[in-house]
């Protein structure tokens, strides 16, 4: 199994089954969704007022009553990750999507959901600018470690 990068969901990915819906966690955390290439559509949430957490949420995507077009038609996967800080969490994955991709998974955008402030990480595709690694723009420069005098 590949290791994937290292803020990704560990679980390996999953097809729905109906029939082991019950087998799922109750439990909060964050989870994704994927299309049958295992592309990642949609990143979600499981919070503490989410009715059988991660059981219901997923349990409704894979349903005939899910309103999202995205989800309805794409989501063949899903998997989980259970944690308490479930906002920071599912902030970080989205924001990591976002600056791999320009943009946020599909499902997302056709939800209508309100998406959060995303933050910025210090991954090296951040500062390749110009013609090589480390080139940073002018505003940065003055933020680099001055010689002594």
């Amino acid at each position: 199994m590949d290791a994937g990068k290292p803020w990704e969901i560990r679980m390996p990915w999953t097809a729905f089954d109906p029939a082991e819906v019950n087998e799922l966690s109750g439990s909060e955390g964050v989870y994704e969704l994927a299309d049958e290439a295992h592309a990642i559509i949609y990143v979600g949430m499981a919070g503490g007022r989410a009715p059988f957490g991660f059981r219901g949420l997923i349990a409704g995507h894979f349903s005939e009553a899910e309103l999202n077009p995205v989800i309805r038609e794409k989501a063949r996967y899903f998997r989980y990750e259970v944690c308490f800080s479930y906002i920071s969490r599912w902030k970080e994955i989205l924001g990591r999507y976002f600056e791999e991709h320009g943009t946020l998974p599909a499902g997302n955008l056709a939800s209508g959901d309100e998406i959060p402030g995303l933050p910025r990480f210090t991954g090296g595709h951040q500062y390749r600018w110009g013609e090589r690694w480390g080139n940073l723009p002018e505003q940065f420069r003055k933020y680099r470690a001055q010689p002594a005098e």
